[in-house]
């Protein structure tokens, strides 16, 4: 009888290769769930900065900032903004926020949550 030289990959070999391409796997899910976690914030930032141009050519035309809150806003940038329009991405768990301070309305504060600071909230002054 003469012996046969089986060719091919161990278990073993096999189980290596497995175990790169999972590894492979999970570090690009984990890069890709943070490029979407930034790319979320970048669209908050320019949400945010649209808003309080908005609000600055208001407070310009009007001598100061809308009174109220967020959901009110479109009743007074409706000539500058649609307000509708400006959403959170992820509106289940985030939100905008505005408030008008200072004596007369003459500054407001617009905050949103970042997802890459692990829910920190941000402000930006309307004056700034």
């Amino acid at each position: 009888m003469s012996k046969r030289k089986i060719s091919g990959f161990t278990l073993i070999e096999m189980m290596v290769v497995v175990a790169i391409i999972g590894i492979l796997a999970t570090l690009a899910i984990v890069s890709y769930r943070q490029t979407l976690k930034t790319s979320r914030d970048k669209k908050r930032v320019a949400d945010i900065e649209s808003v309080r141009l908005a609000l600055n050519m208001y407070a310009d035309k009007k001598g100061s900032y809308p009174s109220g809150n967020w959901s009110t806003l479109g009743n007074y940038l409706g000539d500058y903004l649609d307000i509708a329009n400006i959403k959170d991405p992820l509106p289940t768990t985030y939100s905008y926020t505005y408030t008008p301070t200072g004596t007369g309305n003459n500054n407001c504060q617009l905050t949103y949550r970042s997802e890459v600071e692990s829910g920190a909230t941000k402000s930006v002054d309307c004056n700034d």
